[in-house]
């Protein structure tokens, strides 16, 4: 296919493909004419020879000319093309046959049609033709005679005219090729000009110095290539500036975009309210922190957070002291948490706190500081003509005693904090300690 890819070889191929398509058509016809017209020709030479033998041996035919018809039929043999005469009698038995081995032959050892001839047959190894021809009285047969010329020199003929035939077909495929090579050049050198033009204005080089020259429509080509290089050189100037303006606008909204992403990724992992990490920060946080945990075997606590009876509270005091509530035990949670903690609000009046580096006895330790520091904010919030006062209840879960995956160690804190709040709020439990008498602040 690379091969083919090239306007030279494809001149020269259809070229050399339409020579050869036509030169062997040609070919062919005439071999088969030829041909036919030497077989036409072997036929009648080998029908008229066993005509001439049946006459000639008819008056040998005796009731004891036996031997003569053996000795006409071996005078025969070798004279000529002849290569081999069987006679045969009126019961179909061959009485002479010269080589004697002939009269054993399937087909010349049988009795044939009158003027039957076999194209083909082999005799002594060798390739031969033969007739059949009657001798006979009142229209009676009284001898058969098949005589089998050979074929060899025709075959000859035939394989010198095909040598003949393929020497100048060679001659002429290779003129046809020398010729369509001169064309081909004529054509394919002005366009690699053009196309060396092109390639210089891809470069840069507006600068067409020479046009190539050939058929007009090659020079038409060429004047095309130098009046784009022209246009251009006219337009870098231009380009330039465009380039450098665009340039500058592309820094600006670049900044602004970046600007933008930072804001976005803030609001995307920042509680809106409270403006603590949210839900889908905290489990990020987890995974990260756990991943450091179990390559250091250092434990992680985690800590889940509810407001015991916030509905009734908001329902009574209205959305916007809700809101006031949240606002306020976010700012106590992040103030009484450590540098690396992670406070995030996980939902409604729901936190969750990671505690790194701490064991299970720390972790409630911290959890006790938590709830106290939300009990403090809470106090000023509390609505005597409330009937529900404000407080918080924690559950906590740690790794690796109670999970090794984030979501396990989620779920089980909040399995905690659950019964935490069962047992009227206001406590802390431990999840393995679930069971047990509950810890209360």
């Amino acid at each position: 296919m690379v091969l083919w890819s090239s306007l030279r070889t494809r001149i020269v191929g259809v070229a050399v493909a339409v020579v050869v398509v036509v030169g062997g058509t040609f070919v062919l016809v005439l071999d088969a004419l030829v041909r036919n017209e030497l077989e036409a020709a072997l036929r009648a030479e080998c029908s008229v020879a066993a005509e001439s033998l049946a006459g000639a041996l008819e008056a040998a035919a005796q009731p004891d000319g036996g031997e003569a018809l053996r000795r006409v039929a071996l005078d025969l043999v070798g004279r000529g093309k002849i290569v081999a005469v069987v006679v045969l009698d009126p019961e179909h038995r061959a009485v002479a046959a010269e080589p004697a081995s002939a009269g054993a032959h399937p087909k010349l050892g049988a009795w044939g049609q009158d003027g039957e001839f076999v194209p083909v047959l082999a005799v002594r190894s060798a390739r031969a033709c033969a007739a059949f021809h009657t001798a006979g009285r009142a229209g009676e047969a009284s001898l058969g005679v098949w005589i089998a010329l050979d074929r060899r020199p025709l075959d000859q003929r035939v394989n010198r005219y095909r040598l003949f035939t393929f020497l100048l077909s060679l001659a002429l495929l290779g003129t046809t090729m020398v010729v369509a090579t001169l064309a081909a050049e004529g054509l394919v050198r002005p366009l690699e000009a053009i196309s060396e033009a092109a390639a210089s204005v891809g470069r840069g080089e507006t600068e067409v110095r020479h046009l190539p020259t050939g058929p007009e429509e090659v020079q038409r080509l060429g004047r095309r290539v130098k009046r784009l290089a022209d246009q251009l050189d006219a337009t870098r100037t231009s380009l330039t500036h465009l380039a450098a303006d665009l340039d500058r606008q592309v820094r600006e909204r670049t900044r602004e975009m970046e600007t933008t992403n930072r804001r976005l990724s803030e609001l995307a992992s920042t509680d809106p309210l409270t403006g603590l990490s949210n839900r889908r920060s905290l489990e990020r946080d987890l995974e990260r922190y756990l991943s450091l945990s179990r390559r250091g075997g250092e434990p992680l606590g985690v800590i889940m957070i509810d407001l015991d009876h916030f509905k009734r509270y908001n329902d009574a005091c209205g959305h916007l002291s809700g809101d006031n509530v949240l606002r306020s035990v976010g700012a106590a949670l992040q103030a009484r948490a450590r540098d690396y903690d992670v406070v995030a609000r996980w939902g409604g009046d729901e936190f969750c706190i990671l505690v790194p580096k701490t064991d299970s006895a720390g972790a409630v330790a911290a959890a006790k500081r938590f709830i106290i520091a939300i009990n403090e904010s809470l106090a000023d919030l509390s609505r005597p003509d409330v009937s529900a006062v404000l407080n918080a209840s924690a559950g906590v879960a740690c790794f690796p005693e109670d999970g090794d995956q984030g979501r396990e160690l989620i779920s089980r804190a909040d399995a905690a904090l659950y019964r935490a709040k069962a047992l009227r709020g206001g406590k802390v439990i431990r999840y393995e300690a679930a069971a047990d008498e509950p810890e209360t602040v």
